[in-house]
């Protein structure tokens, strides 16, 4: 027997309890299968046992929860905890959750780890030994410290460890806290009994199946899911494909066009091209014929001159005197010229440039002369000019009346002051509308801005709502998108329509009103049938409704309390206050609407249980027993629970610690400031309205007015333009007498200038220069008949070289004929060399021009080969023409059209070809999903069908034990992400198999469906132990009598995995098993700390009443 600190008495493991009293000896030996009363169990241990690998030995817990310290010794296959509410049971669940490091959240309670921590402690522990694998020489023993500040420090056999590696370490022994088949707290019991078929099936292969069971699942549903996002983007490529093809269709006419008259216009471009080939085909040949012609003439040269040379011997000799002869005399003819050049300097110097000064004078003399003929004209155009001003001087215009004018513009300009003043009143009229109107509309603002502000509360818990049921939110939207169905207004959930008035009461009242928090409420039987058809469907009506699971509707319209009106309070508030020190009622510190307040009373007990922020003393707690069902005194919320199958006086009180506040933290909206504000804004926007109505009727006014001033400006600004022209002609004829003057007083200039004496001067100038050259003459003729002398000799040498020509000549023209044969011989060479350079001139012009012609960037290999083809067929420059003119006249057939719709054309071609190629690999790729899915489909399926197939015998098993059927199946469709179980029950004889829902059956039946599904796992479980934490809540005693006679014999029987029952009730004379481990929890403020309890002793004693009564 262990006594823990707080005063708590538990059983040991039946090896210890036999060191400690011998007396008390074993169990006897009972068959596996034998069904056991407990008045027939006899004292002593069952057949030793060993924990399975990764099984509970032992778990630990110092300041942990309500516990202090204490110690369990799980046995190693069925372990049921039993004990009074509020002991400490679920804390064993808490343990073994947060002990092998998972989250708080697996246990549907406080989220905050640090809220584990015992009330005035720091910290906490659990310490956890696990059954070691074979291998293994120690247990693994896993240590968690828990700080209050949400800490926690992980261990392993005592050295510190890290969460990641204690993970791994629950890994390698397949314990899955995470999975609810394997691990089912009680606040989670509702979680896994609402589970969809979809995770069902999950957590089905998690939990009975081998591990790649799952993956292969969880790999079909990966590859399914890419098969589905390739088929529709396949699909989608597809469509734009057949819209690009016929788009291309569409076009093809026009584009066979285009690229016609585009090859036309190619066929065009080539043959102009190609000229320069047929250019380079003449010239070549050309060249060809002038290099062998000058070849020719050559060799013909060379052989006459050589027939010829004994003849031209003597001609040469004469020809070397008269050479000699020539050099003489051109080296005297070379001295003349010397000679003659000095004269011509002289010549220069001295004559040619005084004929020049005197040229230059004679030119000044005739610029003086003409200056004075142009002043003498300058004069008479000016007296002509001066005649013309003065006779139209002589027409004087009319006075201009200024003041007249002036006084028809002020008329004007008074009329339009009268009229501005009419605008400026009916400004100062309207501007105090204006600005009121201004002020409205800012308020509007800002009533706006406040709704805003009220109504992102209601969206925040609108969020909350859809984050904690989807179905519930969505079934808010329909209520709300359709109001008008209704015979009376059917209210939201709480959550939604309801507010704490006290903020310190937040977390109090959600404790309190948690589990209805999301209950929508309606006020007339008709509403409520309407809702459920809607939201779950209707044989009778033939509907399937929205198919929502998650929603709970309530209607108290036809109960003896159909309002709030009619619920009463066990007292008035004050007498609660006054004479219990309590707060005040729940219903006190909560406001909404009178329906959903009242459905609170029905489901919440709002109006009947006290609530108070203090900590009572224990002596409080115990007298509150007699009075309330139900009371909150600080952070915890104790229940009365009266238990009639234990006798009429049996009660036990639940105590449970209120969590953090999640729900009714947000503030709601005041609906009645939100209707304020909103009729505000609509008498607002009607003032709006009538101001603006009225602003616009006093516009039209000013409108009219400002028209009239437009018009009244307008003439002022044609009078001012006609005195304006009249002035402008009355300044131009004074100022046309002052132009008079200006002139006259140049013609006075012009008769005084004179250019008659700079003439003269000019003249006598001209004759000294004419003296100087007559002087220089006389020098020059002396040097011209020295000269002369010279050229007497020049013309002796001159005739010995006519003689030695003459000579030449006589003897040449006796050779006439060869001479004039050699000379044409000769000039007919040089003009066949003058014809060959210029044909190989033209011709590598021409090749040059081919050349830059193929080196082209613009030509395609398909442009190369129609030249080389075109050249081939050696055309002329005529031909090529002929071709280009046949061409042009088809072209001329070819209409132009869209110039764009080729390149679009081919634009789009490859966008085509693209998307062919990628439509392609799609195809592959699915067709490669397709052969990886039937290959692992091929695994999966088998498998699944033969743990579904065993599953399912154990569940029929068990249903037929009780007399009803079940049956599990799966239900398969193509997507893999909508493979479910199903759960299939019959609980009477007149009904079918049935799929189990939270509206087909009851919460028993359910309890009982989902506690079989469980033991149908057990035989199959791949996890070393298993915990279900108060199942067998809400059944009848019979179901639970045969529930737990199933799940003894189930979960003792051989080779299955540990067990933990978890069970606040225990109905008497129920089955035992030898197997089994009971642990029986009695802890609490008012245990006695010398009191003990010795169960086996108890067993004892109880089995010798049953045979003295016998």
């Amino acid at each position: 027997m262990l006594e823990t600190e707080d005063g708590l008495q538990l059983v040991k493991d039946e090896d210890e309890e036999e060191e400690e009293e011998e007396s008390d000896g074993g169990l006897d030996g009972i068959p596996e299968h034998e069904e056991t009363k407990l008045e027939n169990i006899e004292q002593g241990n069952p057949k030793k046992q060993k924990h399975a690998s990764g099984a509970i030995v032992r778990v630990k817990m110092l300041n942990f929860v309500t516990y202090t310290n204490v110690e369990f010794r799980p046995g190693p296959s069925l372990n049921m905890v039993i004990g009074p509410n509020g002991t400490g049971k679920s804390t064993l669940v808490c343990a073994i959750c947060l002990g092998l490091g998972w989250s708080p959240i697996h246990l549907g309670r406080a989220k905050d780890i640090g809220a584990y921590v015992k009330h005035g402690c720091k910290e906490a522990s659990i310490e956890i030994e696990v059954q070691g694998k074979p291998t293994d020489k120690v247990n693994p023993v896993i240590k968690r410290t828990i700080t209050e500040n949400n800490k926690s420090f992980f261990f392993i056999n005592g050295k510190t460890a890290t969460h990641k590696s204690v993970q791994q370490l629950m890994k390698s022994f397949s314990i899955q806290i995470d999975n609810l088949c394997q691990f089912l707290p009680q606040d989670r019991v509702a979680e896994f009994a609402a589970l969809d078929p979809v995770n069902l099936l999950r957590e089905t292969q998690r939990a009975a199946a081998k591990p790649e069971v799952l993956e292969w699942h969880e790999a079909l549903q990966k590859i399914g899911k890419e098969q589905k996002t390739l088929k529709a983007q396949r699909e989608a490529d597809m469509s734009t494909l057949a819209n690009l093809e016929s788009r291309q269709r569409a076009l093809e006419p026009d584009v066979a066009r285009l690229r016609e008259r585009r090859d036309v216009l190619r066929e065009i471009e080539m043959h102009k091209r190609a000229k320069p080939f047929a250019r380079y085909r003449v010239s070549r040949t050309v060249a060809h014929t002038a290099k062998a012609r000058h070849k020719e003439l050559e060799r013909e040269f060379e052989n006459l001159r050589r027939a010829q040379e004994p003849t031209l011997k003597k001609v040469n000799q004469k020809k070397a005197y008269r050479d000699k002869v020539s050099a003489v005399y051109k080296e005297k003819k070379r001295q003349e010229e010397l000679k003659e050049k000095q004269l011509m300097e002289y010549k220069r110097r001295y004559l040619d440039e005084t004929e020049a000064k005197i040229k230059d004078k004679r030119a000044e003399l005739s610029t003086a002369t003409k200056k004075e003929r142009e002043r003498k004209n300058e004069e008479i155009k000016i007296r002509n000019q001066i005649t013309k001003m003065k006779e139209i001087y002589q027409n004087q215009p009319e006075e201009v009346d200024v003041q007249g004018y002036n006084q028809r513009m002020r008329d004007k300009s008074q009329e339009m002051a009268a009229l501005k003043e009419k605008t400026e009143n009916i400004r100062v009229e309207v501007d105090p509308k204006v600005v009121e109107g201004r002020a409205k509309k800012a308020e509007i603002q800002n009533i706006n801005r406040e709704l805003e502000k009220l109504q992102s509360a209601s969206g925040q818990r609108e969020n909350l709502l859809s984050s904690l049921s989807k179905d519930t939110y969505r079934a808010y939207t329909w209520i709300r998108e359709n109001a008008d169905k209704f015979e009376k207004p059917v209210f939201g959930p709480p959550l939604l329509e309801c507010r704490v008035k006290d903020q310190r009461y937040v977390e109090v009242i959600e404790g309190i009103v948690r589990s209805n928090a999301l209950a929508i409420t309606c006020q007339s039987q008709k509403d409520y049938q309407l809702l459920m058809n809607e939201f779950f469907g209707s044989k009778r009506a033939g509907t399937k409704g929205m198919g929502l699971a998650e929603v709970t509707i309530m209607n108290y319209s036809g109960t003896a309390l159909p309002t709030l009106e009619h619920q009463r309070s066990p007292m008035s508030t004050q007498e609660l206050r006054h004479k219990h020190r309590m707060d005040g009622w729940a219903l006190d510190f909560l406001e909404g609407p009178e329906p959903v307040l009242n459905m609170l009373c029905h489901e919440s007990r709002i109006h009947s249980t006290p609530v108070t922020l203090r900590t009572l003393s224990p002596q409080e707690n115990n007298g509150f027993e007699k009075i309330f069902q139900s009371w909150v005194t600080g952070r915890d919320h104790y229940t009365v629970r009266w238990r009639k199958e234990y006798g009429d006086d049996a009660k036990s009180v639940n105590t449970r610690s209120i969590p953090r506040a999640a729900i009714f933290n947000t503030q709601q909206v005041d609906q009645a400031a939100t209707q304020r504000l909103e009729d505000r804004i609509q008498a607002l926007n009607f003032e709006c309205s009538e101001i603006e109505k009225y602003v616009n009727e006093v516009k039209a006014r000013y409108d009219a007015i400002q028209k009239q001033i437009n018009g009244l400006n307008r003439e002022k600004i044609e009078i001012n333009k006609e005195k304006e022209k009249k002035l402008e002609a009355q300044r131009h004829w004074v100022e046309l007498g002052t132009r008079i003057e200006q002139e006259e007083g140049k013609l006075a200039q012009k008769m005084n200038g004179n250019y008659k004496q700079e003439a003269e001067i000019f003249g006598k100038q001209l004759s000294a220069l004419c003296l100087d050259r007559a002087k220089g003459a006389l020098e020059f003729a002396t040097m011209v008949n020295s000269y002369i002398n010279s050229q007497t000799e020049l013309l002796k040498l001159q005739l010995w070289d006519i003689e030695a020509n003459s000579d030449v000549t006589h003897l040449e023209s006796r050779n006439a004929e060869v001479n004039d044969l050699l000379k044409s011989k000769e000039m007919e060479v040089a003009q066949a060399k003058v014809e060959m350079n210029r044909a190989k001139r033209e011709a590598l012009d021409d090749g040059e021009i081919i050349k830059q012609l193929l080196e082209e960037d613009d030509l395609t290999p398909e442009d190369r080969e129609y030249l080389r083809v075109l050249n081939e067929r050696a055309l002329s420059l005529e031909e090529l023409d002929t071709e280009i003119d046949v061409i042009q006249g088809r072209l001329s057939l070819l209409h132009e059209g869209n110039p764009n719709a080729i390149r679009d054309y081919e634009r789009r071609a490859k966008e085509i070809e693209a998307l062919q190629k990628t439509i392609q690999e799609k195809q592959v790729k699915m067709d490669q999903l397709e052969t990886a899915i039937k290959e692992v489909k091929a695994k999966w399926e088998p498998a699944l069908d033969k743990v579904v197939v065993k599953i399912s015998t154990a569940f029929s098993e068990s249903f037929e034990k009780i007399g009803c059927a079940g049956e599990v199946k799966v239900n398969k469709t193509e997507d893999f992400d909508k493979w479910e179980i199903q759960i299939l029950v019959k609980f009477r004889e007149s009904e079918k198999l049935q799929i189990l829902t939270n509206q087909r059956q009851s919460g028993g039946e359910r309890a009982v469906s989902t506690v079989f599904y469980l033991m149908a796992l057990q035989s199959m479980a791949q996890a070393p132990f298993r915990v279900v934490d108060e199942i067998n809540q809400g059944m009848d005693p019979r179901n639970e009598r045969l529930v737990h006679h199933r799940m003894v014999n189930i979960a003792c029987q051989e080779h299955t995995s540990q067990y933990f029952l978890i069970t606040p009730k225990l109905l008497a004379n129920l089955t035992y098993h030898p197997r089994m481990k009971v642990h029986t929890i009695n802890s609490g403020d008012y245990v006695e700390e010398d009191y003990k309890i010795d169960v086996m002793k108890c067993i004892a004693k109880m089995k010798a009443l049953g045979t003295a009564r016998a």
